[in-house]
This record gives structure tokens, sequence and C-alpha cells, in this order.
């Protein structure tokens, strides 16, 4: 993909969180959800829509490879891994991506049965806040001694 279709997700703040309350356990709890939160935007984008095209006119027909979705990978580095804030990374090498999922550059064939990776990022922003409220929640209750 390329910058231009590149859309981050980013989660502001963490650092002083850290820094304020016990660094491991905030951590522990922030690089769950990170690694949560990874997956589960790589897996909504690597699906397709329900809507599979039809008379397209092609010679040969439209055919799923399923080589763009099999392609999207993830990385996940850790919060405090070599002094890092923690990175959640969803990309792919293929030079054709950006026609297929790219939000500025997705042809006309593509809309409406594949996602944008603009769209899935702005439809799992609350499961991703979600997965860091959560950990932020676990860290409170074991930083005050609290059984989860």
């Amino acid at each position: 993909m390329t910058m231009a279709d590149a859309v981050t997700i980013e989660i502001r703040g963490l650092d002083a969180i850290v820094h304020r309350l016990n660094a491991g356990t905030v951590q522990k709890f922030a690089n769950e959800a990170l690694g949560k939160s990874t997956v589960a935007v790589h897996t909504r984008l690597s699906e397709y829509t329900q809507t599979y095209p039809r008379g397209t006119g092609r010679v040969p027909p439209y055919i799923r490879t399923f080589t763009l979705k099999e392609s999207i990978q993830f990385s996940v580095t850790p919060l405090g891994a070599a002094g890092t804030s923690g990175e959640g990374r969803i990309y792919t090498a293929l030079d054709y991506a950006p026609a297929v999922i790219g939000h500025e550059s997705q042809m006309a064939i593509h809309m409406g049965r594949w996602w944008t990776e603009q769209s899935v990022a702005e439809e799992m922003l609350p499961t991703v806040i979600g997965y860091f409220s959560e950990a932020m929640d676990k860290a409170g209750q074991e930083i005050a001694g609290v059984v989860i």
C-alpha cells in the first residue's frame, strides 16, 4: 500500500500511563490489547464482502484467487520493546492492493466487493478502544489488588 492509502489508528497517552502507574502491569495489559486489536483489524480487512461480481463481461470471468486476502499480514511490536510505545501493523506487499482496498484508489469493480482499509479502520475503532479500555480496567484492578 502506498503512503496515500495507509490508515493509522493511533492510541496516544500509553507512555504517560505506564510511567504514572505500575509500568509492568500496564504494559502487560496494553500489549494484550495491542495484540487483540491488531488481530481483529487484520481479520476484518482480510474478509471479502458477501457480494461476488456477476456479469462483469470480463473474459476470462472474474475468479477469486484469494491472493490478496492471503497476502495481508500483521506484526506487533510490544510496548516497551526497544524503547517503543508499541505498534500493530497490517500490511501487504502486493502492488495492486491499493486498487482493491485503497480508500482513494479503489477501482469500481472492487467497490462493494472489498472493504477499504479506511472503512475497516473506522468500523473497528470502537473495538480497538474497547480492548484498550478493558486493558486499563484490568491494570487498575491489578494495581489496586483486586482479583480479576
